[in-house]
């Protein structure tokens, strides 16, 4: 099944805000290209966590990913800091939590081996390669680290796409779409459009 566009968020609308999490909001960029642009202006902790899946009426758990992928760019690279990486989180269950609000946290970072552009718009994607609705290049984000248990029957809480805080300053990827499919009885496809 082709991914398609499901949702949009325009910047500066409740929706956005919910997405931003408390992090740094996207702008607009200045060439008018589609989507958020996260820059970081300055040394210091600036970063990036814009959650895009919570739970709804059904737990969902880990073993039901079926891929989270995103079209992006990255504009300024000065080292791996410079790079974006998608979180999971998993629901707490009181009892052996990794995390004051999450059980596990799952990380997806680009294998290594890729090459990246700069100013190049592309897909990642973890799991497995969904199909896209456009001609871009695809990158997997295929390496994993895991803080807690991260048991497949853990049930999802979230999943949001970060930059790392450590990151140099001119830092700076933009982001158009972000996307995941998940199996349950069915299987469900999900691409939210982010709107300048």
């Amino acid at each position: 099944m082709t991914n398609r566009i499901t949702n949009q968020i325009k910047i500066g609308t409740a929706a956005a805000t919910a997405v931003i999490g408390g992090e740094q909001p996207g702008i607009a960029d200045e060439n008018e290209r589609p989507g958020w642009l996260f820059r970081k202006v300055a040394t210091g902790t600036d970063k990036i966590n814009w959650y895009f899946y919570g739970t709804g009426n059904k737990q969902l758990p880990l073993s039901s990913l079926r891929n989270i992928s995103a079209t992006i760019s990255i504009d300024n690279y000065q080292g791996t800091s410079s790079l974006p990486f998608i979180h999971v989180y998993t629901i707490p269950t009181g009892s052996g939590d990794a995390g004051a609000w999450y059980h596990s946290k799952i990380t997806y970072t680009i294998q290594p081996g890729q090459t990246i552009i700069l100013g190049e718009a592309i897909n990642i994607w973890t799991h497995t390669p969904p199909t896209q609705n456009n001609t871009l290049r695809s990158i997997p984000f295929n390496t994993r680290s895991v803080v807690g248990d991260g048991s497949p029957d853990e049930p999802i809480l979230t999943i949001s796409f970060s930059s790392d805080s450590a990151a140099p300053a001119l830092t700076q990827i933009l982001v158009e779409e972000l996307g995941l499919s998940l199996h349950s009885s069915n299987t469900i496809n999900n691409r939210i459009k982010l709107i300048a």
